[in-house]
């Protein structure tokens, strides 16, 4: 096409000069084609194996495992996720175009090194994360160039050598190098980390932590050092240190001093260690531990002068068998206590008095028959208690006074017969939520009590599932006037008219009746599997002539009278060799 003039269009003409000669010589649609031609896009394409926002600033690309980095990566990207591609050394071409990039994952595509510079061009990086590879060593060079950098995340490869390699990240807050193969530490690991915060070290192979990592200063706050196989607590990383995680080692006692060198911890885990004694006040001295986790570990009583700082303590999973009296001193502030899968066979009456702000007590699964009266009289905040699988044969009469409080209590998986008397539930006025799951011979028991019944009368959601219940008493709706959710599944009722009520209960009552379809019929046999919500009237016509005949010691069969088909009624006429059992089939017998 050629101007006025008979020129043609110059390069450097400016785009309105060109639209307005479009408008004397073009028709409208060679003007939009004209205008989509000089005005540049807005947005970048998206390479075909990836997913992009609107806007191309976040991409996420996923490979095969084979097939390489796609190679137009558009450069408005700011957000880059790849994975799964076969990317064995990382270099600057594979980045190449994406300066904007403040955010990059590289996972999952066999990365085994880095290039040195080939991260120098993303200037703007800021997290990074180059976990799930097969990385071994990283040098002075590997990071160059990211003096933004705030977040990098190794973990999960296999990382033997990293000395130096951080020296350039001054900006770096949080490292993660979570399940790699380091076996040594120095001070020259860490050099140049100055704003160090978080520090993630979990399952390498470092047996012994001697660093002290004082140069961080008082920025570290969180060091991860679970499952590298150390034998003690290490000395002195670092004093400002808030979090200190020690789990999954081979640490068997904790001596007075242990922990002098971290004054300012507020959580400690010791999870699945192999401790058997915590000497008396090793932890005393720590004025701002606030959660204390010792789960999985062989302790066979409470350890004595834990800090009265605590609000939760965690001693699951070890060798208690008796909670003696006063086995909490000095605790009142705790609220949390996790007691489960110990061998607690007997609890002391004063055992838990001292924690007067307790909020929530776990007991379950430990060796509990009784629970003696008043054992939770000084718990007047307590909330939620777990009393569940227990070999629980006796409730004293009076083994809930004093939990005023108390909104939810969960009595599951009780196999045995359970004494109790018609009142023992009385105190809890402000039980909202019961959990009886599985307790098939203490839930039968308490909905033939009418007695016990009425003092649950402002349970909110009740759970009666598994519990081998054949019906429900006509009268159970009025027990729990302020019922919000049923859990009532798994049981067998027998579904007669008897249940015909029940059926209604749950199709017009405003009650949520959890997974009401796995609330069906376990007999008579016509009804079996069938949801309870689903029954119609023929079905307990039904139901009543098969129960009948049961009853009279007659086979339990019913037919129905329904309209034949044309094929089978033929046959019913004459009889002829062509007719078949498949001419009769659903047309009236029903076992």
């Amino acid at each position: 096409m050629e101007t006025k003039k008979g020129l043609p269009f110059s390069a450097s003409m400016p785009p309105t000069r060109v639209v307005k000669v479009a408008l004397k010589q073009a028709n409208v649609f060679t003007l939009l084609i004209l205008i989509c031609s000089v005005v540049p896009s807005s947005s970048a394409e998206c390479p075909s194996a990836c997913f992009c926002d609107t806007e191309v600033q976040y991409v996420s690309c996923v490979g095969d495992s084979i097939g390489h980095v796609p190679r137009d990566l558009p450069r408005s990207s700011e957000r880059l996720e790849l994975r799964s591609f076969a990317v064995e050394a990382l270099s600057q071409a594979t980045l190449a175009g994406v300066a904007a990039l403040k955010e990059l994952k590289l996972q999952q595509s066999q990365t085994r090194a880095i290039e040195d510079g080939a991260l120098s061009g993303l200037a703007l990086l800021q997290r990074l994360d180059l976990s799930q590879n097969a990385l071994e060593n990283l040098t002075l060079g590997t990071f160059q160039g990211l003096q933004t950098l705030k977040y990098l995340d190794l973990s999960s490869n296999q990382l033997a050598h990293i000395d130096g390699a951080f020296s350039g990240l001054g900006s770096l807050e949080q490292l993660n190098l979570r399940n790699n193969l380091l076996l040594q530490l120095n001070t020259y690991t860490f050099a140049g980390l100055r704003r160090m915060q978080y520090l993630n070290l979990d399952s390498n192979l470092i047996s012994s932590l001697e660093l002290r990592l004082s140069f961080f200063g008082s920025r570290l706050q969180y060091i991860d050092a679970s499952h590298v196989g150390l034998g003690r607590v290490p000395p002195s990383l670092t004093r400002y240190v808030r979090d200190l995680r020690l789990g999954r080692n081979n640490i068997s006692r904790i001596a007075l001093g242990d922990l002098d060198s971290y004054p300012h911890l507020g959580l400690l885990v010791l999870d699945d260690n192999a401790i058997e004694d915590v000497e008396d006040d090793a932890l005393g001295r720590q004025e701002y531990l606030a959660r204390l986790r010792l789960n999985g570990n062989r302790l066979t009583r409470v350890p004595l002068n834990l800090p009265a700082t605590l609000v939760a303590l965690y001693i699951e999973e070890n060798l208690i068998s008796r909670l003696e009296p006063h086995s909490f001193p000095g605790l009142s502030n705790l609220e949390q206590l996790f007691l489960q899968r110990n061998m607690i066979e007997n609890i002391s009456e004063d055992a838990l008095s001292d924690l007067v702000k307790l909020k929530t007590l776990d007991l379950q699964a430990n060796l509990i028959q009784v629970l003696p009266n008043y054992v939770f009289s000084n718990l007047s905040e307590l909330q939620t208690l777990d009393i569940s699988q227990n070999p629980l044969r006796t409730l004293a009469p009076q083994c809930f006074q004093g939990l005023e409080a108390l909104q939810t209590l969960k009595i599951s998986r009780v196999a045995n017969r359970v004494e109790f008397e018609e009142y023992v539930f009385d105190p809890l006025k402000n039980l909202t939520k019961l959990e009886m799951y599985d307790s098939s011979k203490l839930v039968a028991d308490i909905i033939n009590s009418t007695r016990t019944l009425h003092g649950l009368r402002n349970v909110e959601e009740l759970n009666l599932m598994h519990n081998k219940l054949t019906r429900l008493r006509l009268d159970f709706p009025a027990f729990f006037p302020k019922m919000k959710v049923f859990k009532v599944g798994g049981n067998a009722f027998h579904c007669s008219s008897d249940v015909r009520w029940f059926s209604d209960w749950i199709k017009t009552s405003s009650i949520q009746f959890y997974s009401s379809y796995s609330i069906r019929c376990a007999s008579p046999v016509t009804l079996q599997f069938k949801p309870i919500m689903l029954l119609k009237e023929e079905d307990f016509n039904e139901a009543t002539a098969v129960t009948t005949l049961a009853s009279q010691g007659r086979p339990s069969v019913i037919v129905k009278r329904v309209p034949l088909s044309t094929e089978a009624a033929s046959c019913f006429k004459r009889p002829n060799d062509n007719c078949s059992f498949r001419a009769f089939s659903g047309n009236g017998i029903h076992s």
